[in-house]
């Protein structure tokens, strides 16, 4: 199997985004949808100038209308649209940036969702559930529900991960990569230490499991 990935989410400051990549973070995300980690496109551009080409840029949107996108993407020299809202797969199509798919998991109907995206996204990510919310929630959903998706598809799992249970989630769910924001976070803040300790507990739990 491939290695895990790591991508940590809702950076707001290069601080913490050199932190990941420091860490061994393969993907960083920032938000610009408008919620408290929003941050600013022209914040984004100059931390993802400061950061290397090795490290994978993810521009975290929820139902933003494409050219909005387009041009997010290409001024802040991202590399993948991650598409958290209710867009559609004839909106991936006619995006033309890479994607990435996020799911929130109520229940095993997420794999005919997941399916209908195959080969118009790069990525899929499976997200806790909460009404009203899209991502960054810290909900976690049923890991067992991943198993047989992650066979099939392109999967990092979201939605509740800690250091404490990353291994857990790895072991149930056999994910490509694993997402995490609110689990590194302390009162809202991003928090260096947790960013380390959970990567490096991602990486000790892959190499446990076989990646």
């Amino acid at each position: 199997m491939s290695a895990l990935l790591v991508k940590i989410d809702g950076l707001r400051d290069l601080e913490h985004a050199r932190v990941a990549v420091d860490a061994g973070a393969d993907f960083v995300g920032f938000v610009f949808a408008r919620t408290r980690r929003y941050v600013a496109p022209e914040v984004v551009a100059a931390i993802v100038a400061a950061l290397p080409d090795s490290v994978k840029k993810v521009g975290v949107f929820v139902d933003e209308a494409a050219d909005s996108v387009r041009s997010i993407v290409r001024d802040c020299r991202l590399d993948f649209a991650q598409l958290c809202g209710d867009e559609s797969v004839e909106y991936c199509q006619a995006l033309g940036v890479p994607s990435i798919k996020s799911f929130r998991v109520r229940g095993p109907e997420v794999a005919n969702e997941v399916a209908r995206f195959d080969g118009h996204v790069t990525w899929n990510i499976l997200d806790g559930y909460q009404e009203n919310s899209y991502g960054g929630t810290g909900i976690r959903f049923d890991w067992q529900l991943a198993q047989d998706l992650t066979r099939r598809f392109p999967i990092f799992l979201a939605g509740g991960l800690t250091e404490s249970n990353v291994a857990e989630a790895i072991r149930i769910g056999r994910p490509a990569g694993v997402d995490v924001s609110s689990g590194v976070e302390t009162d809202g803040t991003k928090d260096s230490a947790k960013i380390t300790a959970f990567v490096a507990a991602a990486r000790r739990a892959a190499e446990g499991n076989g990646y």
